[in-house]
């Protein structure tokens, strides 16, 4: 709010949050609850990737994909936008994983083309059909990466459950929109 730095002690995830009890040190305005909801999703993840796969590279990328996932998430409900600078290391950052973890870079990269291919289709025949966009970029290109991250096999489960989500999600918005519209 008041644009001052924050000091390396106020900047501990959870701790200087609990600590300077949500507000900013400098002015004293309070911080979103969204902030601390944030911070415990990145503790999660870390923790979770930690128990999955001991401390290894292996749960060092796990938690990279899941706290950029987290990040997009939040930008993405506030802005409707995610940006390539997140986005884009993904992609990467999954042929890695795939090629050490996974079947292989080959795989990889059939996951990342397959899933970018489809979500783009999907686009531009919903543009097509109904003269809007229906998918952001930022939308296919994070396809695109999380199939680098699956591989080929796992597309079809990916972009079911994805579109199994956002039909309920958006169903959950459509019926509070029309609650409080009436």
């Amino acid at each position: 709010h008041c644009k001052a730095p924050v000091r390396w002690h106020d900047n501990i995830p959870l701790l200087s949050f609990l600590l300077l009890r949500g507000h900013c040190r400098a002015c004293g305005h309070r911080f979103g609850a969204k902030y601390l909801l944030l911070e415990l999703g990145g503790a999660v993840a870390g923790a979770l990737s930690v128990w999955l796969f001991g401390w290894s590279l292996e749960a060092g990328l796990c938690f990279l994909l899941l706290a950029f996932l987290l990040a997009l998430s939040a930008i993405d409900l506030e802005e409707m936008l995610l940006p390539d600078l997140l986005v884009l290391p993904l992609l990467p950052a999954g042929l890695l994983f795939q090629s050490l973890y996974g079947d292989g870079l080959t795989d990889g990269i059939l996951g990342a083309v397959a899933a970018f291919a489809v979500m783009w289709a999907i686009g531009a025949a919903y543009g097509l059909l109904r003269h809007a966009e229906g998918l952001g970029g930022g939308d296919v290109k994070l396809a695109g990466a999380l199939g680098a991250w699956l591989g080929i096999l796992k597309i079809p489960f990916f972009l079911l459950s994805a579109f199994a989500v956002g039909v309920v999600v958006m169903g959950g918005v459509l019926l509070l929109t029309r609650r409080q519209g009436s």
